[in-house]
């Protein structure tokens, strides 16, 4: 643990589950831009950031169970991870939930002593009225929308809003538009890197301004992409998108944490 809790914010990601889905799976109307369609690897990432003496989860992925149901391969579980980094998941400080679809939400039980921070427009949303629609069901888990209310009865859960600040150096972009209180982090200030967890799955929404094929509002989802290549001065290295498997090239080569084959793998980008 204390490898890890030097000065300054590190961030570390976790792949906790991959899978390939083709373009015209993954793209909003994929046809539009008259290109071949192709496979592409879709990466499922966490990311644990330390900073003053303090440790910050960013999502929590799903269990091995629910990843089974929904076809994806499972290569370890988040929490998994944080023990590959020589920590207890116990003493998380803060778990931060960028929404509520399956793959991020499904591993808060695993941070017991952990805070809950997310949107709170998140919350309302996954409890009112479309939570029965099919298009949006199917993309979430209840188990998880229940555990997350009981938090909030408990008193666990802090509902945080565009530049919410978890620690000194670790800020809270609201990005809608994938979903309601779809939220990233900027880590190390106005010039730092931005997670982005789902408000950019790939590069290429951001740099090529392709829709994903699932948003609660597209019109929001494209502003998002305006507002993140501004929050992100335009460069791709100050930019970590949640499923993008370029992530490791960017990023994770020549990290001695990393290498092919770690179950789940994790690597410092920060």
């Amino acid at each position: 643990m204390s490898a890890v809790r030097e000065a300054g914010p590190q961030v570390y990601a976790i792949a906790w589950a991959e899978d390939e889905r083709t373009d015209s799976d993954q793209f909003y109307r994929f046809k539009t831009y008259s290109e071949p369609d192709s496979v592409r690897p879709l990466v499922f990432f966490a990311w644990l950031i330390s900073h003053a003496g303090r440790l910050t989860l960013f999502d929590t992925g799903a269990s091995r169970a629910v990843a089974g149901q929904r076809g994806i391969n499972y290569m370890g579980s988040v929490a998994d991870g944080v023990r590959e980094l020589g920590i207890d998941p116990a003493v998380v400080d803060t778990v931060v939930i960028s929404h509520l679809h399956y793959d991020h939400s499904g591993g808060i039980p695993d941070f017991p002593g952990a805070r809950i921070a997310i949107h709170p427009k998140e919350v309302e949303f996954w409890t009112g009225p479309n939570l029965a629609r099919a298009q949006f069901n199917s993309i979430v888990e209840l188990d998880d929308i229940v555990f997350l209310i009981r938090a909030i009865r408990d008193g666990r859960v802090d509902f945080v809003t565009e530049g919410s600040a978890i620690t000194p150096d670790i800020t809270v972009r609201h990005l809608p538009g994938h979903s309601v209180g779809q939220i990233g982090l900027q880590v190390g200030g106005v010039d730092g890197l931005l997670l982005a967890a789902d408000a950019a799955h790939y590069y290429d929404e951001v740099f090529s301004n392709r829709p994903f094929t699932v948003f609660s509002d597209l019109p929001v989802m494209y502003d998002s992409y305006d507002r993140i290549r501004t929050l992100i001065g335009g460069a791709r290295d100050r930019l970590v998108p949640g499923h993008d498997s370029q992530v490791f090239d960017v990023f994770g080569t020549g990290d001695a944490l990393w290498r092919p084959g770690r179950t789940p793998r994790v690597f410092r980008v920060r």
